[in-house]
C-alpha cells in the first residue's frame, strides 16, 4: 500500500482544482539528486502560468528560480521537459554551490481547448461532433440548443446571448452558425 502524505494530496487536489478552472500549470519533480540539494527525490511543486510557485518545494534560490523560468517554458511550448540543475559552480550552474546536481521533471497541464459554437440546427450539430472527436471542449451556447441535439457538448448554454458565460481565452476557437440570426451580438 502506498502512503501519500498529507502536502501532496494538498498538491493533487489543488491541481484538480486549477484543470477544473481551466488554468494551465506545470508540476515539477524532482527524480533525481546527487550530491547535496535542499530539496529530496520526489519533492514536487505546483507552477503556475506566471511562473509562481503555488504549492511545493524543489529547492530554494537559484534552483527555483531555474525551475519557474523552465516551467514558463514548458507551457508555452506544450511539451515536458527533463532539466538537469547544476549546483556545483556558482558561475557556470545554476548560481548556488550546493554542491551537487539535480534532475527535475517539469510536466505542464494544459487546459483542453475550447471549441464555443454559437448557434443550433444541423451544422452546428455536426461541428459539435466533430469537435468532440477531434479532443475539445464544446460548449454550445444558443437558446433552442437541447443537450439532446448536442450529446457531445461539454457544456450546453440555452439563455439568451450572454458572452459573459464563456471564459475565452488564447485556446477558445468560436464558431458563429446562429444564422444570421445573432451573428451581430457574438461577432
Amino acid at each position: 500500500m502506498i502512503r501519500v502524505s498529507r502536502l501532496l494530496m494538498d498538491l493533487y487536489s489543488r491541481a484538480a482544482e486549477l484543470a477544473t478552472q481551466r488554468k494551465p500549470f506545470a508540476i515539477a519533480t524532482v527524480v533525481r539528486v546527487e550530491g547535496s540539494s535542499s530539496a529530496r527525490r520526489g519533492s514536487k511543486a505546483l507552477i503556475d502560468s506566471q511562473g509562481n510557485i503555488l504549492m511545493g518545494w524543489v529547492g530554494g534560490g537559484c534552483a527555483e528560480s531555474a525551475v519557474r523560468s523552465e516551467a514558463l517554458r514548458c507551457m508555452r511550448t506544450e511539451k515536458p521537459e527533463l532539466i538537469t540543475l547544476d549546483m556545483q559552480d556558482e558561475i557556470l550552474g545554476v548560481g548556488m554551490p550546493c554542491g551537487g546536481m539535480m534532475d527535475v521533471y517539469i510536466e505542464p497541464v494544459l487546459p483542453q481547448p475550447e471549441l464555443v459554437i454559437a448557434g443550433h440546427g444541423r451544422i452546428a450539430e455536426t461541428l459539435a461532433r466533430l469537435g468532440h472527436l477531434m479532443s475539445f471542449a464544446v460548449t454550445v451556447h444558443d437558446p433552442s440548443a437541447t443537450k439532446e441535439n448536442f450529446p457531445d457538448a461539454l457544456r450546453v448554454i440555452n439563455e439568451d446571448f450572454d458572452v459573459a458565460e464563456i471564459a475565452f481565452g488564447s485556446s477558445t476557437y468560436v464558431v458563429i452558425a446562429t444564422l444570421y440570426k445573432n451573428d451581430h451580438l457574438w461577432l
